[in-house]
């Protein structure tokens, strides 16, 4: 987290965004749940994610990036790998000859920043982003395990002469307890929605939606 709860609720105050109640009343949920003071906010829809990272990113006087609403090169977003990007909240999302741009949501974190820029012999460039942004980001790192699946499903079901003896299943399992395994996932889950069949991996005690398969291509290669 960028600023403490203390540096929050004292920020809210005197920016007069929110008002003492409501403060105070996010600041009970916090406590009952033992969570942040800025989730109790955002959870409660006293203030929305944007508009609080812009103003904690005015306060540490960085600038400020959603992430999820910006086109990232897919070179440039995997100069961070995914481990280090989950761990530490970072996300590389622009680069010249010079710099290389970081969103982070702990813009202090100095180590991490010059880390990821020394590996490319850039200078890092750093902006606050949220961690719910990040994270809504990072799925963009799921793509690889959705693409493999839907074009393995659909090569199955175009090639109605393939009788070789490793189902499509099979294949489908073994990539998802491959990608797993790289995520260091504790649990994976499997859940039949109407449409469609959902796979999610806890990581680090949250489960991600990881994968959707359409129940009709689902069917078609495990018959």
């Amino acid at each position: 987290m960028a600023i403490s709860d203390t540096q929050l609720k004292t920020l809210l105050l005197k920016s007069k965004v929110l008002g003492d109640k409501t403060i105070a009343e996010a600041l009970i949920t916090a406590q009952n749940y033992n969570i942040p003071l800025q989730d109790a906010l955002i959870e409660k829809g006293a203030i929305s994610d944007q508009k609080l990272g812009q103003l904690i990113a005015n306060f540490l006087k960085v600038p400020f990036v959603e992430l999820s609403k910006t086109v990232i090169p897919e070179d440039i977003f995997n100069v961070v790998p995914e481990r280090i990007a989950r761990k530490h909240k970072i996300v590389a999302f622009d680069l010249d000859n010079k710099n290389i741009k970081l969103g982070m949501v702990d813009p202090s974190d100095n180590e991490i920043a010059e880390m990821v820029a020394k590996k490319i012999s850039r200078k890092p460039v750093v902006y606050l982003a949220t961690e719910t942004d990040i994270d809504t980001t990072l799925q963009m790192y799921r793509r690889d395990l959705q693409d493999m699946v839907s074009e393995l499903v659909e090569e199955e079901v175009a090639d109605v002469n393939n009788l070789t003896n490793d189902a499509p299943i099979i294949k489908i399992v073994d990539l998802i307890i491959t990608h797993a395994y790289r995520d260091k996932a504790s649990d994976i889950h499997i859940e039949p929605e109407e449409e469609n069949v959902l796979v999610r991996f806890r990581i680090d005690g949250i489960l991600h939606d990881v994968l959707h398969i359409d129940k009709s291509l689902h069917s078609s290669v495990i018959t």
